[in-house]
């Protein structure tokens, strides 16, 4: 049986907080679209986090609205499992970008 979100979004934010980061859930009023999580690292760098079950992706005003974070030079990413939202987190940690991938 699948996950849940809220199995990856809570696994994923013990496996983030090991690591030494504060994870803040996202519920923003009159600015729909934002990413579910903040995840702030110990040394101040902040990580914006859509999570989702396995195998569903961002929905398109999502994705419209990370696209944006990322034009205002923010650490952005989407996941369906905690390996890639630990593996994410320690890229940004390293100053290392990437290219988010909108479909899989």
């Amino acid at each position: 049986m699948d996950e849940l979100e809220s199995d990856v979004e809570n696994k994923l934010k013990r496996a983030w907080e090991a690591r030494g980061a504060l994870v803040v859930k996202i519920n923003p009023l009159g600015f729909r679209g934002l990413p579910d999580r903040l995840v702030i690292a110990p040394n101040g760098m902040i990580l914006w986090c859509e999570v989702k079950r396995a195998g569903e992706e961002p929905r398109k005003l999502q994705i419209v609205v990370m696209k944006i974070l990322i034009k205002f030079k923010q650490w952005v990413c989407w996941v369906d499992n905690v390996s890639d939202g630990v593996m994410y987190y320690e890229k940004m940690l390293k100053g290392t970008r990437w290219r988010m991938k909108w479909k899989k």
